[in-house]
């Protein structure tokens, strides 16, 4: 960024990147003048460029003159159209004869009595709690306990935090966790957030040696049931490193703040160090 641009700042500007994978480097020449026509608020314009939104702007401004004035004649055509359909007589306006009256009131006839007849009654419904008191079989149904979620197969890289849920129905159930036929051991590293009907084991910080079948057992006085989900952690792939490449490097003038500013967009890993140049001498200080 350059504070308060003046013409001597002009010339050839060098960004160079370096990371341990290599180096590059971009130029940028900058032309800065004190015409303002030719500066925008946000960026320099080229004088073709400008020129070229001035015919743009002319081009567009006329069309729409000829658009309004189309539309100024659309409206004097209708309103001559309307003019001419008032000229018509009332008398012309032909009249319902007795006979066709006496049709048309037959016809509504049937209308009228369907209309006024008695619409019939809807039964009300019994509802299951009004009935007699409930078998033994329904009652002793809603003392199971059945999943309304179970565990899902998750796949996780080294490192992430996996959660292990599930969701029974039913009164009373207690959790027990298996890992691969085995009871879970609770530490740091694995939690037990189980909650009544909530089951749900946390691992914090994933390794490899998480990987395996977590097994959810829930039961009451009156059931029990169990189920499984395979957790897989796999190992994340190591950092490739690529060279620095420059994608985009442009100029623009900020009037409001007096700044002239060359902005580059580079890609390469590691992040890339930068340095800046112009005509061959490296920044120490000043207005830069």
């Amino acid at each position: 960024m350059i504070h308060k641009p003046q013409p001597s700042d002009c010339g050839m500007y060098e960004c160079r990147a370096k990371n341990s994978d290599g180096q590059a480097k971009i130029k940028h020449e900058v032309k800065f003048n004190s015409n303002e026509q030719f500066v925008h608020a946000h960026r320099i314009e080229h004088a073709e460029r400008f020129k070229r939104n001035v015919v743009e702007d002319s081009a567009l401004s006329l069309s729409s003159e000829v658009l309004a004035q189309s539309a100024q004649l659309v409206i004097s055509a209708s309103v001559d159209q309307q003019d001419t359909f008032s000229d018509v007589p009332e008398n012309s306006i032909p009249e319902i004869t007795d006979e066709e009256q006496d049709i048309k009131e037959a016809d509504e006839l049937p209308k009228q009595i369907k209309a006024s007849a008695p619409k019939p009654r809807a039964m009300p419904r019994r509802h299951f709690d009004e009935g007699p008191i409930e078998p033994f079989i329904i009652r002793d149904s809603k003392k199971k306990l059945t999943w309304e979620a179970k565990i899902k197969s998750i796949t996780a890289s080294e490192g992430k935090d996996i959660k292990i849920v599930c969701i029974v129905a039913g009164p009373q159930p207690q959790f027990k966790w298996q890992k691969n036929g085995k009871p879970l051991v609770w530490s740091n590293h694995v939690v037990n957030k189980t909650k009544g009907e909530f089951g749900c084991v946390i691992i914090k910080n994933a390794t490899l040696e998480d990987s395996g079948e977590y097994t959810a057992q829930a039961k009451n006085a009156d059931s029990e049931i169990e189920c499984s989900g395979r957790v897989t952690v796999f190992a994340t792939a190591k950092q490739v490193e690529t060279v620095p490449t420059f994608t985009r490097v442009t100029d623009y003038y900020d009037i409001r703040v007096n700044d002239l500013v060359i902005e580059v967009q580079i890609r390469g890993t590691p992040i890339p160090i930068l340095k800046w140049e112009r005509d061959g001498r490296e920044f120490t200080n000043g207005h830069f």
